[in-house]
């Protein structure tokens, strides 16, 4: 279920790059205000919060993905998987 109100963007992408990292994705560029955060996992994945949402592009596929803000653990493992197939 979606969550019913926001959290900061900023912090549910820290958790993003926190998780991402210990999938072995250490080349990570992120930036935050507070109502949008991004993260740029591969030069083809961009990950974008809402707070209330995490949602992903990837440029060369053309799939895109969405997870709510507290399932950053999902979101992460999913992401490595997709990140290990484009480098």
């Amino acid at each position: 279920m979606w969550p019913a109100t926001g959290y900061r963007p900023g912090d549910v992408i820290r958790d993003l790059v926190t998780l991402l990292r210990g999938h072995g994705l250490n080349r990570l560029y992120w930036s935050a205000s507070a109502v949008l955060a991004v993260v740029s996992v591969t030069p083809a994945l961009t990950v974008w919060c809402d707070g209330r949402y995490l949602t992903c592009h990837h440029h060369h596929g053309g799939a895109r993905a969405a997870w709510p803000a507290t399932s950053t653990s999902q979101a992460a493992d999913d992401l490595a998987t997709v990140a290990r197939t484009s480098l």
